[in-house]
């Protein structure tokens, strides 16, 4: 059963204030300096989630960090491409260095300094890999493309979670694909309101966050991670020679059918996850 907060802040509140701040800074061309696309979307996401969870202060449960972290992203996303290589590896190692430390302290091993190093840098590296990687295969594609990748692997994220018992973290996940979606509506009708790098790099911080969170605190597989990680990088698909010859739509259905197929060994295994759970007396599916 839903209640009002999760109605309100997990469906309702993301399209709608995302489609505000959009609207805001389209007719406040000053405000895109401060407030581009990506960092929009932190916005977004961070005040919904926040919502979502009875505006709890950060700390305690590591449930409450998401938020925080989708802030420091945004703040990321103002200067997504500035400043040379070393520069942005090292801003993007220090963000998920200190998101990685957040989300797993509790499960770091107690007065084990090096294993717990060892943790934190090996993921925060992974992690950086795969923002750098996105926004890599993200800049040499078209704003569209990007666009429906991150939110049809939003959406298909928020689905592999709930299969997987990760009900919490798929509402979550739901929170950005709502909004994402939003942003994709006004690009169709505005491409220039739509700014693709800066989503490209809040939406590698998130989406990431919420498989760990899955992973770590509740049924999310370890190999799927990967698996859902890869999805991000389908606007590849679009850069061989026979598609740089179809049409814009064409592209769009066929970067959208190799997200699913890419996230389709995730999805087939929660569904068989989710059977034999709910065939299981108190499984809590």
């Amino acid at each position: 059963m839903i209640d009002q907060r999760e109605l309100i802040w997990g469906i309702i509140a993301p399209p709608l204030l995302m489609v505000a701040g959009m609207l805001l800074t389209a007719w406040w061309p000053a405000g895109r300096r401060f407030l581009p696309t990506g960092a929009l979307l932190a916005l977004v996401f961070g005040i919904c989630h926040l919502g979502f969870r009875g505006w709890v202060a950060p700390g305690g449960d590591v449930q409450n960090w998401p938020a925080w972290i989708a802030f420091a992203g945004g703040l990321l996303t103002c200067g997504a491409s500035a400043g040379g290589l070393t520069w942005r590896v090292a801003i993007r190692l220090a963000l998920t260095t200190l998101a990685v430390w957040l989300l797993l302290k509790p499960q770091l091993p107690a007065g084990d300094l090096p294993q717990a190093i060892l943790w934190v840098g090996g993921l925060a590296v992974l992690w950086s890999a795969v923002i750098m990687a996105w926004e890599r295969v993200h800049a040499a594609s078209t704003a569209g493309v990007s666009a429906v990748t991150l939110t049809t692997l939003a959406a298909l994220s928020a689905v592999s979670l709930v299969l997987f018992n990760c009900i919490t973290h798929g509402q979550f996940a739901g929170i950005l694909t709502a909004a994402a979606t939003a942003a994709l509506v006004l690009m169709w009708w505005r491409p220039t309101w739509y700014a693709s790098a800066g989503m490209v790099t809040l939406s590698a911080v998130i989406l990431p966050m919420l498989w760990l969170l899955g992973n770590r605190y509740a049924d999310l597989p370890t190999w799927a991670l990967p698996v859902l990680a890869v999805g991000g990088m389908a606007p590849l698909i679009t850069a061989i020679a026979p598609a740089r010859r179809w049409s814009d739509l064409q592209r769009l259905a066929l970067v959208t059918v190799v997200v699913v197929l890419l996230v389709s060994p995730v999805l087939a295994w929660g569904v068989i996850t989710s059977l034999r759970a709910a065939a299981e007396s108190g499984s809590g599916y």
